[in-house]
This record gives structure tokens, C-alpha cells and sequence, in this order.
């Protein structure tokens, strides 16, 4: 049997249901939840354990739509929706690591997207040292 091919303007999308999917598969009792957002939340509620984003050429789809800006600005929007989100962000995200190939310049056209990826980078708050994990112990 042949699997349909994805296509780039499907996969934001897809990301968000696969997470949440794996989400709900691991914590039943937020299947209820249907927001990928608002079920992180919960989860860092439950856990007391903020999330570290860790994306792997997370500038792929913006490469490979070049001549597609509606599945550039799905992407961003996803991106957006992690780490420039006043409610979600400072209360579910500890750090964000991505790696790339591409200069952003070269790739995001709009300045509102070159902020959003530049401050991507950076975090709220410090990350816990190893000598204060010892501490808790």
C-alpha cells in the first residue's frame, strides 16, 4: 500500500496533532484537551516541569517553501504560538534549542518575522545548573 505524501503546507499542522497526540497517549487524563497549547500548559501544571523546545533544522520548511508564503507563515504562526505567546511561553517553556543552516535574513522576509526568530534564541529564565539539581537531591 502507498502512504499519501505530506504536503509542506500540511506539516505545522501535523506537528501540533502529533504532539498532541503523544501527549494524550502518555497522559490519558488530558484527552479531553484539544489545544496543543493549552494541554502543555496542563502537563507543566501537573508536573511542575517547564518544557525545553529542542527543533532540529527548524528552518527546513521555510527553506523548502521558499515561493510558498502561506506555509512559511503557518510555520512562524506554530512558532509564534511557543515562544512569543505572553500566556503560554513565560508560564510553559523554559528554553528553545534549534539548529539551522541558513542566515534568517536570507530566509524571512518580513521584519516582524526576523524579531520573532531572533528572540527565539534566548529564554526567561536560567536554566538550572547541575550543582542546583545536586541541591535538591
Amino acid at each position: 500500500m502507498r502512504m499519501k505524501r505530506t504536503s509542506l503546507g500540511e506539516i505545522p499542522e501535523k506537528i501540533d496533532a502529533a504532539l498532541l497526540k503523544e501527549i494524550h497517549r502518555m497522559f490519558p487524563e488530558f484527552n479531553e484537551i484539544t489545544d496543543l497549547n493549552e494541554c502543555l500548559i496542563e502537563l507543566v501544571r501537573k508536573t511542575g516541569t517547564k518544557i525545553i523546545f529542542v527543533i532540529d533544522e527548524w528552518d527546513s520548511i521555510i527553506r523548502e517553501a521558499q515561493k510558498d508564503e502561506e506555509t512559511q507563515e503557518s510555520y512562524l504562526n506554530l512558532l509564534r504560538g511557543w515562544f512569543k505567546n505572553n500566556n503560554f511561553t513565560s508560564e510553559a517553556v523554559a528554553a528553545a534549542y534549534m539548529t539551522g543552516i541558513l542566515p534568517i535574513k536570507r530566509m524571512v522576509r518580513s521584519r516582524q518575522s526576523l524579531i520573532l526568530l531572533s528572540t527565539l534564541f534566548l529564554t526567561r529564565e536560567r536554566m538550572p545548573s547541575l550543582s542546583d539539581s545536586r541541591k535538591r537531591r
